[in-house]
């Protein structure tokens, strides 16, 4: 059927994809206002022979935080990478930008990035620091988005979520953490753990006719069915809802269910290699009589954590991740049957700012510029509206210079005596070079070959290894969430669609900031996705590859009518309307989200963050150190300091 056919119209006007909301004065991520700045600054600040200027695009009014509309790597962030990679760009000649030599130059404002500053700033007091970022904001993957309905403001995050498990940091990121005032224990009480429980909330599994030849709402989620206290009257409820199919219905009863030790007559590392040399597809098709339906309802349950479905990870990393059935009866002693992974310590994911981890980013800005926001503690960098002029001011000794993308690094002579590097970076289509002492690379790890061509090739080589996984993370901010509460949900679980999840948001409070309790409140819907590789037997770097293209040739309408389609099918029983209830819309998109993590499906199983090619990835070259989570082969926050320790420490041996 056309696209412009009657029936797409009403259908699309139904959804309220032509309602005049305030998200249309983003729809590309940049406002009306900022957007008329912006032009100002390319057409008369920055004309191919003005001096220099720093930022002249950041003023009072500038403030990324609060856009809406196509986020993460938006418009205007990543087309000179993209010139420089694909069509072979360069920029021959670049003017000077007379600031002398900095100490360090760090490219990328991440959370390693900013890390890696820190630690600089702390062994040396005195430094000249400059941190170029391609995109308009701060932070790397910790984006914060900002929502401001009639009576408060919603906070929510827009990529890196939490302080996953801060008992398992390295001395040196526990520490970071510490120096910077967050105390991981207050969110025993900033988060409200039991909110949802005694609101009988939980999870659905939701089937569009499209796919599946019916639409189906089912309340209950296989992978939270425990053995031991399963109530068969609720799984048979729910396996019916989902499917007349009687071999289905008992496949997937004994998915759930089952306390069978398939792999009883193996010993506990036999078990181990058994389950890493198969994928988790493989082992429900084998072990459970999995049909093609069955394992559709499975096949996305691994891609928030892996970037890749139950067909490229292994049975052995689907037990490991602990949300997906059929391991009850796998008997492992995990401390002693694994070589190759041991178990971290035990804590729940609640280690979580309404932001995510902008807040670290945030505390760290503020930590290295004290006048860019105010306050002194984990409470008020919450609700501190920065100051984004004071980012990048003459005079200072740490600067952030916004949408600025570094394109070439090149070392003053010889690599071996060089004693300074020359960073060129495009902003406002001029090339700027910056002279420094030191250079730490945290940004996109695999465009590394192309700003330092001179490097070796084996590292080169190594480097490309580290495939970024594709991420779509959006915030929907809707009327109220009485729709939830009427059909008993939390979260969604979208077998086929665009979104794999949408879930109701963190309920954390601290500080001055209230996560909305009132069922009359606006809230936000945190919806993620990541984009489906082809099912051709690819391995996973090619399956993450081709998910990333589908991302960047996407518009923003594709994004608005995938929410309001999923959200609105799922939710319509609860008197759900997309085009009255929601209110607007922040898409985060991120082709190259997280780090790479080694997959013993295609990887080595002694390849893990401690051992493997990325260690000679990030080798020093000349001036140059490498951090960044993809540094690390860790896509945690932990890692991206963690790599950036080890840079700075390798920086300061020079």
């Amino acid at each position: 059927m056309a696209k412009d056919s009657k029936s797409d119209k009403a259908k699309d006007e139904a959804l309220g994809m032509n309602r005049p909301i305030d998200r249309r004065q983003f729809c590309q991520g940049v406002s009306v206002g900022l957007g008329a700045s912006l032009m100002g600054f390319a057409g008369d600040a920055w004309a191919m022979d003005a001096p220099f200027a720093g930022s002249p695009e950041v003023n009072a009014a500038y403030y990324p935080p609060a856009k809406l509309g196509l986020r993460g790597s938006h418009p205007g962030a990543f087309e000179n990478a993209h010139a420089l990679v694909h069509e072979g760009k360069h920029w021959d000649t670049a003017a000077d930008t007379g600031e002398g030599v900095y100490d360090l130059v760090v490219v990328g404002s991440g959370i390693s990035g900013l890390s890696a500053a820190y630690f600089f700033r702390k062994a040396r007091p005195d430094a000249k620091i400059l941190i170029l970022e391609n995109h308009d904001d701060f932070g790397g993957h910790a984006k914060r988005n900002e929502f401001k309905t009639d009576k408060r403001m919603l906070i929510g995050y827009g990529g890196s979520q939490s302080i996953d498990t801060p008992a398992s940091y390295s001395p040196a990121a526990a520490k970071l953490i510490e120096e910077l005032g967050i105390k991981v224990e207050k969110f025993y009480q900033d988060y409200d753990q039991q909110f949802y429980n005694k609101k009988r909330l939980g999870a659905g599994v939701y089937l569009d006719a499209d796919s599946y030849g019916h639409e189906v709402m089912a309340v209950g989620d296989p992978s939270s069915w425990l053995t031991d206290n399963a109530d068969m009257d609720e799984v048979n409820r729910f396996v019916a809802e989902l499917t007349d199919n009687e071999a289905d219905r008992a496949s997937l009863v004994k998915i759930m269910t089952s306390t069978e030790d398939f792999l009883a007559d193996m010993t506990g590392p036999e078990k181990v290699k058994y389950l890493r040399s198969i994928s988790y597809e493989q082992y429900l098709r084998r072990h459970f009589g999995a049909s093609d339906f069955v394992i559709s309802l499975y096949q996305r349950r691994p891609k928030a954590i892996w970037g890749v479905g139950a067909d490229a990870i292994t049975a052995r990393a689907a037990m490991r991740l602990g949300y997906v059935p059929g391991f009850n009866g796998i008997k492992i002693d995990e401390e002693h049957d694994d070589p190759y992974r041991k178990p971290e310590p035990e804590q729940p994911y609640i280690f979580h700012f309404p932001d995510g981890n902008a807040s670290v980013a945030r505390l760290l800005v503020r930590a290295l510029i004290p006048d860019a926001a105010p306050g002194h503690t984990m409470e008020d960098i919450v609700t501190a509206r920065f100051n984004y002029p004071a980012l990048d001011r003459a005079g200072q000794d740490t600067k952030i210079r916004l949408s600025a993308t570094v394109v070439n690094i090149r070392h003053e002579g010889d690599v071996k005596t060089a004693k300074e590097a020359v960073v060129r970076y495009v902003k406002a289509d001029k090339a700027w070079d910056v002279r420094a002492r030191h250079v730490i690379f945290a940004g996109y790890g695999n465009i590394l070959p192309y700003l330092v061509p001179e490097l070796p090739e084996k590292q080169k080589e190594a480097i490309r290894l580290g495939t970024k996984v594709p991420l779509v993370y959006t915030n929907v901010l809707i009327r109220n969430r009485q729709a939830f509460d009427k059909l008993g949900l939390r979260a969604i679980h979208f077998p086929s669609g665009f979104f794999d999840w949408a879930e109701l948001d963190f309920p954390v409070s601290i500080g001055a900031y209230d996560f909305p309790k009132g069922d009359d409140e606006p809230i936000l819907v945190h919806m993620s996705c990541v984009p489906d590789g082809p099912k051709d037997g690819s391995d996973c770097r090619a399956q993450l590859r081709a998910a990333r293209y589908a991302l960047l040739g996407k518009p923003f309408e594709d994004y608005e009518r995938a929410i309001r389609e999923q959200l609105g099918g799922a939710l319509k029983d609860g008197g759900f309307d997309p085009a009255e209830d929601i209110l607007a819309i922040t898409v985060n998109r991120w082709p190259h989200g997280y780090a790479y993590e080694y997959n013993d499906l295609y990887d080595p199983p002694e390849w893990n963050p401690h051992n493997g090619p990325h260690l000679l990835a990030r080798a020093g070259y000349g001036r140059i150190s490498m951090a960044g989570s993809d540094m690390a082969a860790f896509a945690y926050v932990n890692g991206a300091i963690d790599a950036a320790w080890h840079a700075i420490n390798e920086r300061l041996k020079v």
